[in-house]
């Protein structure tokens, strides 16, 4: 071989090699987005099973127009307490509110957590 080929043969796997790079950053910062994309929605599914909690009379299993004891072993949260990317978490509810936690599994090393706050017609999420 020519040192023509053997340049344009080194030169090639150099570009390759910075692709590869590249295509990998890329990947990392799509599933950091994915992740967060399920725990917000998995808080979410939580935050509307608690209002439906709410909206329920105490004889239908629901909370009467509050949300304390949403979580419990009176709500089906447990279900929904843990997926392969997260786990979840429901605070102590006032009548009027109530807060949904999602922090990533410490084997992804994310530092952030999706909290959602529920009132009985509105929900927010914030990632911190």
């Amino acid at each position: 071989m020519g040192q023509q080929q053997l340049l344009l043969i080194v030169l090639g796997v150099i570009v390759v090699g910075i692709a590869i790079a590249a295509g990998m950053g890329l990947f990392s910062s799509n599933k950091e987005g994915s992740i967060k994309d399920e725990l917000v929605n998995q808080n979410l599914a939580i935050g509307a099973a608690a209002q439906q909690f709410y909206s329920k009379p105490t004889s239908m299993g629901g909370g009467n127009q509050s949300f304390l004891g949403f979580g419990t072993t009176t709500a089906p949260l447990g279900k929904m307490a843990y997926t392969t990317n997260g786990t979840y978490g429901v605070g102590t509810g006032t009548t009027s509110q109530i807060v949904v936690t999602a922090t990533p599994r410490t084997n992804l090393n994310y530092v952030w957590t999706a909290t959602t706050t529920v009132q009985a017609d509105t929900m927010w999420t914030t990632i911190q």
